[in-house]
């Protein structure tokens, strides 16, 4: 009896070797995983731009005079 078990076992881990349904989705995974990681780079940079364009904009209107602020603004 151990015998026809240990053959199914064998067989069930071969086909789990050979499956290659299971590995096309973790390669889609990590494809996913990579692009996220490089858009969070990107918009790393990008914001650190953006703050440094935004501190020279608050630089240049510091010496401007008040403008009001309209009503359907505040």
């Amino acid at each position: 009896m151990s015998g026809n078990s240990n053959g199914r076992f064998k067989g069930r881990v071969n086909c789990l070797v050979w499956e290659s349904a299971g590995a096309t989705g973790i390669e889609y995974a990590v494809i996913a995983a990579l692009i996220g990681f490089a858009l969070l780079g990107a918009m790393s940079v990008l914001g650190q731009g953006m703050t440094g364009m935004y501190s020279k904009v608050a630089v240049a209107l510091e010496g401007s005079p008040d403008v009001p602020v309209p009503k359907g603004l505040r």
